[in-house]
């Protein structure tokens, strides 16, 4: 359609010079994890700010998400912005980060 999609997800906040070495990779400790909230159930009527998690297959360990604001909230009930979709329907992009933002790990219950 023409238009840049960069500040859906984006926000500038400044220009740079120079170069700076890169960071390392992000550690991760189970037991720093707190306890996961409810799984996501598709055509659940969620709202800004809403968080639920996604236990892959296989894994040990959840995945929080939290629901973005307005406009974006109308699609976190949908099954197709789920995390754990991984169509690629969104321009040839999975569609789950126009919904929701990733917080997290988790293993549990809350």
């Amino acid at each position: 359609n023409g238009e840049v999609c960069w500040p859906e997800a984006w926000t500038y906040v400044g220009g740079c010079t120079g170069t700076i070495a890169p960071t390392s990779t992000p550690t991760f400790d189970p037991a720093d994890l707190g306890g996961c909230p409810e799984e996501y159930e598709a055509g659940t009527d969620y709202e800004e700010g809403d968080t639920m998690s996604i236990t892959p297959a296989g894994e040990d360990y959840g995945k929080i998400y939290k629901c973005k604001g307005w406009p974006f909230t109308k699609y976190c009930m949908q099954e197709a912005y789920s995390p754990a979709n991984t169509e690629k329907g969104c321009n040839g992009e999975v569609c789950w980060p126009e919904a929701w933002t990733y917080v997290g790990g988790c293993t549990g219950t809350i």
